[in-house]
């Protein structure tokens, strides 16, 4: 009874998933069109003569969850168990039950890994491993892939435009952006878009010393430079993006409805930027 008890949570919490990346492939769709949207009526991408190019690169990203790679996991495990089960007959009475299980066991786990090891559509040999152990929360692969974990894709699980607009929302369209914005290291290594990209940045640099004054660097960011702007550049001038971009999505969404305690007194401004901080709070010592 407890294994059945168990079965059917298993299978509650698998939908609930299932419905749930459904849900943010959805989203993220209608973000990058809104993406599209921005680059359209950006005086600088078509002064460069970069809309289509830009365009052609936003529609190439791919969306990527533990959804696609379930099924190769799912082989991996039959193959192990099938290995397994399979060993231990073909030993039978030739070894002791503890040599039996200690052959069976690595062999079986060498005909899982192999399955494992397979190459996977859409998916790069150097984000496999990552992703197929789910340890990875979001991050833009080669700037024509993004992807999203589950401890994170859960947070599309929300019926208020605040959390959902605010948290995920704003981190999707953050690693779409990716794609879009170049730092002088993407210069230097020759990406392909990098020569169109705007020379007119410096606001980025502005906004991220004005916010570092307001919100001081608790510790640094990389080789020892605490708020430095240009290490940090592609990371703020995507966060300044899709915050703009996103916000105006939340606008025309917004409604009045939070779970957040006298939520009343919260105007959609503050709502929305709170939902943006809520999964970085941390419980009360």
């Amino acid at each position: 009874m407890i294994l059945s008890f168990k079965a059917v949570d298993a299978s509650i919490a698998n939908s609930k998933l299932k419905s749930v990346d459904q849900k943010l492939r959805r989203l993220f769709k209608k973000l990058k069109s809104k993406v599209a949207i921005q680059l359209k009526i950006t005086p600088w991408v078509k002064n460069n003569g970069a809309l289509e190019l830009y365009l052609d690169a936003l529609e190439k990203i791919k969306f990527v969850t533990f959804a696609d790679v379930q099924e190769t996991v799912k082989n991996a495990v039959n193959k192990y168990k099938s290995s397994r089960s399979e060993c231990i007959k073909s030993l039978n009475k030739k070894f002791s039950d503890e040599y039996k299980s200690v052959i069976c066991e690595v062999i079986a786990v060498g005909e899982g890994n192999r399955i494992l090891d397979r190459p996977l559509d859409k998916i790069r040999p150097m984000d496999r491993r990552g992703i197929l152990e789910d340890k990875l929360q979001m991050f833009n692969s080669e700037d024509d892939m993004v992807y999203v974990g589950n401890d994170f894709m859960l947070l599309e699980n929300t019926n208020y435009s605040s959390d959902l607009y605010g948290s995920i929302g704003f981190s999707l369209t953050h690693e779409i952006l990716h794609t879009l914005v170049f730092d002088q290291q993407d210069i230097e290594e020759k990406k392909p878009l990098a020569p169109f990209w705007t020379k007119n940045a410096g606001c980025v640099e502005e906004q991220t010393l004005k916010t570092c004054e307001t919100f001081p660097t608790v510790s640094d960011f990389q080789y020892g430079n605490a708020c430095n702007s240009k290490v940090t550049f592609e990371e703020d001038a995507a966060d300044l993006a899709a915050y703009r971009i996103v916000w105006d999505v939340y606008e025309k969404a917004y409604g009045r409805k939070t779970t957040v305690a006298d939520y009343e007194s919260l105007n959609k401004r503050q709502l929305f930027f709170y939902g943006a901080a809520v999964f970085f709070c941390k419980p009360a010592s």
